[in-house]
């Protein structure tokens, strides 16, 4: 097992432990007070999400595109103990749109299940247009987002709504103009946040690191 703050491998001594000493316990828990904002104000049904999970290339090149090259990231511990601030800011009824990466694709449910949360399906598809993808594999250039809903989720405002759209690739986690667009008309007028926000849009209320950004 691979430590949460420094990356060395050891052996844990219990099941629930991420760290590999009291040090890095709590280095872990000062850089995750210091990098997590003030909880958002008001009620939401709708909420987008971007975990900010790390992960490991295969080069220093490969590296150089990693999520925590660009922004602080948190481990799935972490992610998951951000349950009370997820009941208190959502509705009792909502819905997630939750984007995913395929190697952590394990851990997203983790979340999802911590946070009370039910996995409904597959939401939006996103082709990146103008850019050829990196990936371990193949060349990626689809991300897909999932639905999850809290209690009974929302109702369908808009039928005609398509998963599949294209739109060109931003900044690093940076989430496109049309995939909001979509949320927007799938669900109407309803009370919106976006979770780990790169940038600030009209209609939403950003929380993050970033939000301002």
């Amino acid at each position: 097992m691979r430590c949460e703050e420094c990356g060395k491998k050891f052996s844990p001594r219990r099941a629930s432990a991420i760290t590999c000493s009291n040090r890095c316990r709590v280095a872990r828990y000062r850089r995750l007070q210091a990098n997590t904002p003030s909880w958002p104000l008001g009620t939401y049904d709708l909420v987008m999400v971007d975990f900010p999970l790390r992960w490991t290339g295969y080069s220093a090149k490969g590296e150089g595109r990693s999520p925590q090259r660009h922004y602080p990231t948190m481990d799935v511990a972490a992610l998951i103990g951000l349950r009370p601030m997820i009941e208190q800011v959502t509705a009792k009824h909502c819905a997630f749109c939750v984007w995913v990466y395929g190697p952590r694709l394990p851990d997203t449910l983790r979340i999802l299940t911590g946070w009370g949360l039910t996995y409904k399906g597959e939401l939006l598809t996103w082709r990146k247009t103008g850019a050829f993808g990196t990936g371990k594999t193949t060349r990626k250039s689809i991300e897909n987002a999932w639905l999850a809903t809290r209690g009974k989720g929302l109702p369908i405002r808009d039928h005609g709504v398509g998963q599949y759209f294209e739109a060109p690739r931003g900044v690093h986690s940076e989430k496109p103009g049309e995939a909001y667009t979509r949320l927007e008309c799938l669900y109407g007028d309803v009370r919106r946040l976006d979770l780990f926000a790169r940038r600030a849009r009209p209609g939403w209320v950003p929380w993050g690191n970033e939000a301002g950004a």
